[in-house]
This record gives structure tokens, sequence and C-alpha cells, in this order.
């Protein structure tokens, strides 16, 4: 699912959003799930239940808003009605045609949020990033491993007709630095890689986990 979607981001075309995007889906960043290990650790492992997530996670219409913007994109948001959709798309499941799973597309306008605050008690921890971090690390990673798969292919193109292979991939239209170089974005803040394909709020270590299409 986040290939499709940075795709229409890099190429700056219209991003469909199943309903109105006023929904929250709770990410979580596979250092903050590092950190939370070890603050349990410290405390000599809880014999409890605690969840883990972002804390004050933006609406999905507002993290895509800004991703688009940090990624310095053309593309914009169409919102199409949820429930008509759904129905589409449940069709095209039962054919093997969907371009989403079942349990993507079903949650795509549902709250997806768990409570921390009792982890944030209990452990003394506090995440360090946000949605829009990881999602947007994310998406730079994948711009620039799209980079260097260009550049390998052309590599191979250029030696096979024995001329000098090119110097540089296909530009992407990115303001920010994350994933390509040092990992820090404009405000120079480290930027994490988000777990799970942007892994939702989980409970305990691991918690619930959404697929990745690969189609």
């Amino acid at each position: 699912m986040l290939v499709k979607l940075f795709t229409l981001i890099e190429r700056g075309r219209p991003v469909p959003l199943i309903g109105d995007g006023g929904n929250h889906f709770q990410m979580i960043s596979v250092f903050d799930c590092v950190s939370a290990i070890e603050a349990a650790l410290d405390e000599d492992v809880p014999n409890e239940t605690l969840n883990l997530g972002s804390l004050d996670p933006p609406t999905v219409r507002e993290l895509l808003e800004r991703v688009i913007a940090t990624a310095g994109s053309r593309s914009h948001l169409v919102p199409v009605p949820a429930r008509p959709v759904k129905a589409i798309l449940t069709a095209l499941d039962a054919l093997g045609l969907s371009p989403l799973y079942l349990e993507q597309f079903q949650i795509a306008d549902e709250n997806y949020l768990v409570d921390v605050s009792r982890t944030v008690t209990r452990l003394g921890w506090r995440p360090r990033y946000d949605d829009v971090d990881m999602l947007a690390a994310v998406f730079c990673l994948a711009c620039a491993m799209q980079e260097f798969g260009d550049v390998l292919a052309a590599q191979r193109s250029s030696s096979t007709r024995g001329s000098a292979a090119p110097c540089g991939g296909s530009s992407t239209r990115m303001r920010t630095t994350a994933g390509a170089g040092d990992g820090r974005g404009q405000t120079g803040r480290r930027h994490p890689q988000a777990g799970r394909s942007g892994a939702s709020g989980s409970s305990g270590s691991s918690g619930r986990d959404t697929p990745a299409r690969r189609r």
C-alpha cells in the first residue's frame, strides 16, 4: 500500500482518500519500540500489557497533506465516499482483483488508536517520533532506493553497450534529505524508519499489524 501511495506522491498525481480523512491512524517507530523495551528492562519487565504508539497522531488527511508538502509534490487528496468504495473493493477482493487487502480498506476511514498513557506512567517512556516524521522518512528511503535501482540499471545497460555509466539516478521532488543522506530532514531532527510499513499502534511489543500490499 505504501509503495502505491509513494508512487502517486512522487509523480505528483492525485491521491485517493477513502472517506473524508478525519479519522486517526496511529503509528509507532521501530526506534521507539526499542526504547520501550529498554525502559521495560530497566523496570524489571513488568508482567502487564502496555500499549505502544505515537502521541497526538494527526488525522489521516493532515498526515498525508504534510507528507505531500514535505515531498514538494504537486499531489492533492481526492476524498471518495467510503461505503460504496468499500463495497466495490470487497467485490474486487472476492475476485482477487482488489488493489488493497481487505484489512486495509476496511479500516481506511476508522480510528485506529491505542492509549499509551499507562506506558508513559509505568515505564517513564515517551515516543520521540511523530507520525509525519515516520511516514516522511519511509518516503525518503523509498525514493533513495528507487534512485539506487535506476543507477544500477543504467550501469548494466551502459556496460553492455561499452559506454560510461551515468553518475546519477532518477530525480525526485524531495526537499528533505532524510533517508538519502544523513537521515536528517529540514528541521535537523533525526528521522526514523517507520516499523512494519508505518506500523500502527501496538499492544505490548508487537500489536496488530496491517499487511503491506505487494501487488
